[in-house]
């Protein structure tokens, strides 16, 4: 919940649409697990938001944001 809470208090998922939002999130939860676990571990061992898991944080969530608006941009052109 820290990592989604950290991308919407940081504008990272301001263009996500509102309706898309929970999904957004459904998916970064699995994404940050499988592509990212170390950015997690990080937060779980530091248990702050150090400079490392703010970058590792942003890094992630940019990189969803790519994945999630391909996805998206992909069944927008099949519907």
């Amino acid at each position: 919940q820290v990592a989604a809470i950290f991308a919407v208090t940081r504008g990272l998922i301001d263009e996500v649409p509102v309706a898309a939002v929970r999904q957004w999130e459904q998916g970064f939860h699995d994404y940050l697990s499988t592509h990212h676990a170390d950015v997690l571990e990080l937060l779980r061992t530091e248990k702050a938001l150090t400079d490392a898991v703010v970058e590792g944080l942003e890094k992630a969530i940019r990189s969803w944001n790519e994945v999630f608006e391909a996805e998206h941009a992909s069944a927008r052109a099949s519907a």
